[in-house]
């Protein structure tokens, strides 16, 4: 794909395949994930029927009530059974970034082949002296059990059952305090406990799509005879970002990591040399796949306003 050029249906029919191999992979470890905590909450889930029982009905200082709370264990209760989740979420995400890893690197070879020209590969191009180097996937084992500023995932996962802890026993005890009562208090529980799990499935989908990325723009750099740098491909969908959508087919150089926020879902597709530069004689692809700009403009108004805001939509009309 040339650097002044759009999507060529082929290049955008091979980013879809491999988003939704991608996309499977996450979801599968979302599943391993919530399994975990869901055995972690039922084992605590009892000693919270059991504190609140004790209490329910009485008045009770804070101290009385940080007393029973330190009385039955909780904060080990709940820091034991989330260690043991979050050990198993640690070999969930560094499975699945291993897996992506390959996925990034086959992703990188499909989408240049999918840039050249029909009756052209890359054995063709060896013999013209464009060699493609793959790149030895060991080689990018650095990133696995990595965070995007380079610290271990483990370390980031460990800091989520003494937070959860500390905030369940302040919205239990504050729950009490107020008078929300038994029900109301437990439901709030819930929900704190669940913060818990949506910090480790953050943590999943972001480091998993980096590495995927990552990978990818390994193989690119690798091949700097025949790639210039690289593209975003926003999901044109309306979970995606507003940001995302603006910089969708944005150049990038390859030694620039491409800038993505938390949970980005967006992918990368390299930008070769022209078929000119190549030495090849045939005619320059056309870009045939909208941009997501245009896709968004086509929405509905309320798919619109949805994805971008009351205020900013209101602007924008």
């Amino acid at each position: 794909m040339a650097e002044d050029s759009g999507f060529t249906a082929d290049i955008f029919r091979v980013a879809q395949e491999f988003r939704k191999r991608v996309n499977a992979r996450d979801a599968q470890a979302a599943r391993e994930i919530i399994r975990a905590y869901e055995v972690a909450f039922k084992g605590n889930q009892a000693q919270w029927n059991k504190l609140l029982k004790q209490i329910e009905g009485k008045t009770a200082t804070r101290g009385q009530l940080v007393r029973i709370w330190r009385a039955e264990r909780m904060d080990e209760q709940i820091r034991g059974a989330l260690t043991r989740a979050l050990r198993s979420a640690h070999i969930t995400i560094t499975d699945g970034q291993a897996a992506m890893l390959s996925n990034g690197t086959r992703q990188a070879g499909a989408m240049f082949d999918a840039a050249l020209p029909p009756g052209i590969d890359r054995k063709v191009l060896g013999q013209i002296g464009l060699e493609w180097n793959a790149v030895p996937e060991d080689a990018l084992a650095q990133i696995i059990g990595t965070m995007g500023d380079g610290s271990p995932i483990a370390r980031t996962l460990a800091t989520i059952p003494g937070n959860t802890a500390k905030g369940l026993e302040s919205e239990l005890i504050d729950g009490i305090l107020r008078g929300l009562g038994p029900k109301q208090t437990a439901r709030n529980v819930v929900n704190r406990y669940g913060l818990g799990l949506t910090r480790a499935l953050t943590i999943s989908r972001t480091e998993m799509l980096r590495s995927y990325r990552e990978s990818s723009r390994a193989v690119y750099a690798g091949n700097k005879g025949l790639v210039k740098g690289y593209k975003r491909i926003a999901t044109q969908d309306d979970r995606s970002c507003m940001a995302c959508i603006a910089a969708d087919g944005e150049f990038y150089s390859l030694g620039r990591p491409l800038p993505a926020h938390v949970n980005c879902r967006c992918i990368t597709v390299p930008v070769t040399l022209t078929y000119k530069e190549m030495g090849l004689d045939v005619p320059e692809p056309p870009a045939t796949v909208p941009r997501a700009r245009d896709w968004f403009s086509k929405q509905p108004a309320g798919t619109q306003r949805a994805m971008m805001g009351k205020t900013r939509f209101e602007a924008w009309q």
